[in-house]
């Protein structure tokens, strides 16, 4: 990565990725587990094409070294990142509930995920919530016990299968003990 700490710490922001996407398998880049199946890594973001790309360059432990900070450091910095995003959801609500999408390219939403204090944003859809991740980009969540449930399902499968980023085709429930894939 070649930069100094306070260059990198600008620009570091959490990526969340299934265990079985090949970087669990690099022993480099650091990560944290969230879930059942998912991991979170911290990469330096640079918007490439004029503003309609981004690049993800992941931090390794040796990035992590040069810089003389710890790991908690490199995830912290990058929550504080996240967390400083405009990520204002679209909220649908019809007669059978209500769901929100976070959908923002480059923006990693679905990290939100990785941060329990990221729950409170969604408490007004339940205590437990059903979270759908087919993308990186994009996050749809509702609460376990409406009837939204059922075209969660559907919306996660149909933009997993047409995504370039896709991330996983499985529904999460989201509680306060944390996330694991959801089976009914």
């Amino acid at each position: 990565m070649q930069r100094t700490w306070d260059e990198a710490a600008i620009a570091l922001f959490p990526v969340l990725r299934t265990t079985g996407s090949g970087l669990d398998l690099m022993e480099e880049f650091i990560s944290r587990p969230v879930g059942e199946d998912l991991l979170v890594f911290t990469a330096h973001r640079t918007i490439v094409h004029g503003g309609v790309g981004f690049l993800f360059d992941y931090v390794t432990r040796d990035d992590v070294r040069n810089w003389d900070v710890d790991e908690e450091q490199v995830f912290s910095t990058a929550a504080r990142n996240f967390s400083a995003q405009d990520l204002k959801g679209t909220r649908v609500d019809d007669e059978t509930g209500d769901l929100v999408i976070i959908d923002r390219s480059g923006a990693c939403a679905t990290s939100v995920i990785a941060f329990p204090e990221c729950r409170e944003w969604f408490e007004d859809l339940g205590k437990e919530l059903l979270v759908g991740l087919p993308s990186r980009d994009r996050l749809f969540v509702t609460g376990e016990q409406s009837q939204m449930a059922l075209k969660l399902s559907e919306a996660v499968r149909h933009f997993f299968a047409q995504d370039d980023h896709a991330l996983s085709e499985k529904v999460y429930l989201w509680t306060v003990a944390g996330i694991r894939v959801y089976e009914r």
